[in-house]
């Protein structure tokens, strides 16, 4: 990795931070924004903002229920993703559907979709993209009607439906599956010749595990299991075997960790060990690693451990992953415990954007005092100007100190190292609690920040005037360096020269906090131009 630094002192930066309330959009945004919402009414205006915009958007659900009053329906590509670690649950209340999607690629993740006609009704020629997903108490769990396209399906769970799987023409994938306890388990409905293919998929325990059409598509069966023979009939042999219920062992729905609830098996089970490892997802429905070499057949994987969220007592250091692109190093860990990240937090501060999510990370592992742990993210590969920055979202004064001291809760940036190779962000920090990878504003912007806070400041005028001037020396060093490729000595200069002014007048013609504020913006901008280089 390379290291980021500079010669400057830090002064992270001082910003009010308000929550940030999705539901008071109401235009549509760029494509490749994330919504953080936790109630159904920023749901729907978070929805209809993707809707108005050109897709590629991100919607992340907090762990609570969502009872929907309407459809969702959705014209746009996006992911809707529920918390990795917590229940997440999308409730129809006896509508048609819950998601009804039309855009042309749609991913969900870690969600409960439940008590509607349809939990998700697929009607795109595109590629729909379902992982994690428990879909009970529906009429039909996955209602993927007579638009084309295809449907991948992986470690999910779909139980308790009348029809758990209602497929005509579009292509299914299914992949380490449990479709258990519906009427029908999987329907073929007006098929039009494409591939149906079960992978590792335990379809058992239904009233009918296949129904519908015999002919109409390719079928392929790859190390999965009914209970009666009527997959096997449709052409899914001898990939697909039947086995007995009482084999398979499989317990009803309930909550074994994850997200969402699982249908787990015992170690008994004809599906322990029975399924493919080239098809195999490196981790259950419930994130547990599927790592002892043989992969069950099912979205449950019986044994197996949290990944990464399990962090063990050591006297040397200790590295967890809690969700996926996430790390923790710890020095030592006195006493073993959980490490987790919930996504969702505090809104940066004004004009930072988050580039990927926000992480709320905690550990129930005794640490020793003091510590400082190494914490990296993730930010989205691409070309970025100016560079992520990884800040961390505290609640009090924590070292090292800097001087003089804003006021708490605030973002401090906590950056010690980038990898645009990796895409990682690294900071050391002696508490946990959120992170989040932000972008600030570029250079000009930031200079122009700079200037509205010297003019929001109650400076006496003449005060005021030669802060200006000094910034307007910097502005054009920097349209110089900018526009016409000029080194950018002059520029990190007239920096230098800004904030030693500052620095000078610190309780004198400017409070410690108004020095705090330009400091810290000045400094940030130093370190992105690499005037410390």
């Amino acid at each position: 990795m390379a290291k980021v630094w500079n010669r400057f002192k830090r002064w992270p930066i001082q910003f009010g931070v308000a929550l940030l309330l999705v539901g008071a959009l109401a235009r549509p945004a760029a494509a490749g924004t994330t919504y953080n919402v936790s109630s159904v009414a920023e749901l729907e205006t978070a929805i209809a903002a993707v809707n108005a915009g050109t897709g590629g958007d991100t919607i992340v659900l907090a762990p609570v229920t969502f009872a929907i009053a309407n459809q969702l329906v959705i014209t746009q590509d996006v992911t809707i993703q529920g918390d990795p670690v917590w229940s997440t649950v999308v409730d129809g209340g006896g509508l048609p559907s819950v998601f009804w999607l039309k855009a042309r690629n749609v991913a969900m993740l870690n969600l409960t979709i439940q008590n509607a006609g349809s939990g998700i009704s697929w009607d795109s020629v595109g590629i729909f993209t379902g992982t994690g997903l428990t879909i009970t108490g529906n009429r039909n769990g996955l209602n993927a009607g007579d638009a084309e396209g295809e449907i991948f399906l992986t470690n999910s769970t779909i139980a308790n439906n009348d029809v758990g799987i209602l497929i005509s023409c579009p292509s299914l994938h299914v992949t380490n599956d449990t479709v258990a306890g519906n009427g029908i388990g999987v329907r073929f409905y007006s098929t039009c010749n494409n591939l149906m293919q079960l992978t590792n998929a335990l379809i058992v325990a239904n009233t009918s595990d296949c129904g519908g059409n015999t002919t109409g598509f390719t079928a392929a069966g790859t190390a999965s299991i009914d209970s009666d023979g009527s997959c096997v009939s449709r052409g899914f042999g001898p990939g697909l075997a039947t086995v007995a219920l009482p084999l398979v062992g499989l317990a009803p729905l309930a909550a074994n960790g994850g997200p969402t609830l699982t249908a787990g098996i015992p170690a008994t089970s004809a599906a322990v060990n029975a399924g493919s490892n080239s098809a195999c997802p490196a981790t259950d429905q419930r994130g547990f690693l599927r790592n002892d070499g043989f992969c069950d057949i099912g979205a449950f994987e019986y044994g197996a451990s949290l990944g990464g969220g399990n962090t063990p007592a050591s006297t040397g250091p200790v590295s967890v992953s809690p969700v996926p692109g996430v790390t923790v190093t710890f020095p030592s860990v006195v006493a073993g415990g959980d490490t987790t990240a919930i996504t969702g937090g505090p809104a940066p501060p004004p004009g930072f954007q988050v580039d990927g999510l926000v992480y709320d990370i905690t550990t129930t592992a005794t640490l020793p005092i003091p510590v400082i742990m190494t914490v990296c993210l993730p930010f989205n590969a691409g070309a970025h100007n100016p560079v992520p920055h990884l800040f961390h979202f505290e609640t009090s004064a924590i070292p090292p100190l800097p001087l003089p001291l804003p006021p708490f809760p605030r973002w401090v940036d906590r950056t010690t190292f980038t990898s645009p190779t990796d895409h990682v962000v690294c900071g050391d920090v002696s508490s946990l609690s959120p992170f989040a990878v932000l972008i600030p504003p570029d250079v000009a912007g930031q200079l122009q920040q700079l200037q509205g806070l010297i003019d929001n400041f109650n400076l006496r005028k003449p005060v005021a005037r030669r802060f200006t001037h000094r910034l307007d020396d910097v502005r054009r060093a920097w349209f110089r360096h900018h526009r016409h490729k000029d080194t950018r000595e002059p520029f990190c200069e007239e920096l230098r020269e800004f904030i030693a002014n500052v620095q000078r007048q610190s309780r004198k013609t400017l409070t410690a906090g108004e020095a705090g504020q330009l400091l810290a913006l000045a400094q940030l901008i130093a370190e992105e131009v690499g005037c410390g280089d």
